[in-house]
């Protein structure tokens, strides 16, 4: 069973322009046809003097009751994650300049099912931190969709909030009491 990027997939992972300080993020999607579900293993190895970490995709609730993709639950050390038989999982690489250098940094992004029949799969990985820095304190005020505290997101809500405002959001509508 090979397993090779189709004509006209993305083969690689760009992020450009990624300040000294500031956090973004890339993506891509693991797919399978195969009929059951298959574990594979995600891993990233790049000289980027910053930090890298992959998160799944995951469907959560909000406050109203509508489905909204979220990124937050990173892969860890083992990079593990389930592809669905005939469908699809979705990952993010989020890339941190805290403490970065500037410069272009190339790595790769290995997807490596646990079936051994199954080949892995490599994407290139580009990032370009260039020698500007975000300023310490947000200068305009930025209000995004939250959704914590509520009754579904009893815990965690230190780390999400932590992680809004490292993406720089700066003004929440709610804060937990």
């Amino acid at each position: 069973m090979p397993n090779t990027a189709e004509a006209g997939s993305a083969s690689e992972i760009r992020i450009e322009n990624l300040y000294l300080g500031e956090a973004d993020q890339g993506a891509f999607i693991i797919a399978s046809r195969l009929t059951g579900p298959q574990r594979v293993r995600v891993t990233v190895q790049s000289a980027f003097t910053g930090s890298v970490v992959l998160r799944e995709v995951v469907e959560t609730g909000t406050v109203n009751g509508e489905p909204a993709a979220d990124a937050l639950p990173a892969l860890g050390d083992a990079g593990l994650v389930t592809v669905p038989a005939g469908g699809a999982v979705k990952i993010w690489l989020s890339a941190d300049a805290r403490g970065a250098r500037p410069g272009d940094y190339s790595g790769t992004v290995r997807i490596t099912p646990l079936d051994k029949r199954i080949a892995a799969t490599e994407l290139a990985l580009k990032l370009n931190i260039p020698n500007l820095s975000m300023p310490a304190e947000m200068p305009l005020k930025l209000c995004t969709w939250d959704y914590v505290p509520n009754k579904m997101f009893p815990r965690r809500t230190k780390e999400v909030l932590d992680d809004m405002v490292r993406h720089g959001v700066n003004v929440f509508p709610r804060l937990a009491s």
